[in-house]
């Protein structure tokens, strides 16, 4: 039996265009019980053919991203300057870090780079790049998140983009191989790299949505 309240959910579906893999298609957002549905069709060339799936997340009730205030120049989940629907968020200053979850901010967070910021932060910010490294260890679940902005005919994985030369920095790849690995080991905060601003608003929100769920549930 469909409820009148139902009914009404159903007519507040919104839809919005964000690129994947560098090619627009369409989110859908829909109410669910509890919180917010998002589906992604999700389009690009596989291993020897092209493929297509819908990319689902449940957002649950409660959960609200919160945004560094400090962080600028097309964060993530934002288009052209403003949040996406269907994603709670704030924009809130953290100690450390540009991402986390609304009322867990000394737990979890993530850390994104592009890859310049990151080459500054390993060069002549490196003195500063350690003071925050220290902080993000105070965290239950900290993260590195590299961005490697990677177009569609890009072959090289944005870990092999992220250690490729650059003309923006004079750090040797092994340098750069080196100092990374160094960071992992040390202060065993964990670096993941993407290809590009949508696999990483992806990937952050997955984390995000299992920490939320698992801490309410008592699982951690």
């Amino acid at each position: 039996m469909v409820t009148g309240n139902q009914k009404g959910l159903k007519k507040l579906q919104m839809y919005l265009s964000i690129p994947i893999n560098g090619i627009p298609r369409w989110i859908g957002n829909q109410p669910v019980l509890g919180g917010m549905r998002i589906v992604i069709n999700m389009r690009a060339r596989g291993v020897g053919k092209k493929w297509k799936h819908k990319l689902v997340m449940d957002l649950p009730d409660g959960l609200v991203v919160v945004v560094d205030t400090r962080e600028k120049g097309n964060p993530l989940f934002h288009r052209s300057d403003r949040p996406m629907k269907g994603i709670p968020m704030v924009r809130k200053t953290l100690k450390y870090g540009d991402y986390s979850v609304l009322g867990f901010e000394t737990e979890i967070v993530v850390e994104r780079k592009k890859i310049g910021d990151l080459f500054g932060c390993l060069g002549k910010d490196r003195v500063r790049f350690n003071k925050e490294l220290e902080g993000l260890t105070t965290f239950e679940r900290p993260w590195i998140l590299v961005e490697a902005e990677l177009g569609t005919e890009d072959k090289l994985t944005p870990e092999e983009a992220t250690l490729s030369p650059h003309d923006y920095s004079k750090m040797h790849p092994n340098a750069v191989r080196q100092s990374l690995a160094s960071i992992e080991i040390r202060t065993g905060v964990p670096i993941h790299y993407t290809r590009n601003k949508t696999s990483a608003e992806i990937w952050v929100m997955d984390r995000f949505i299992k920490y939320y769920r698992w801490k309410r549930e008592g699982v951690l």
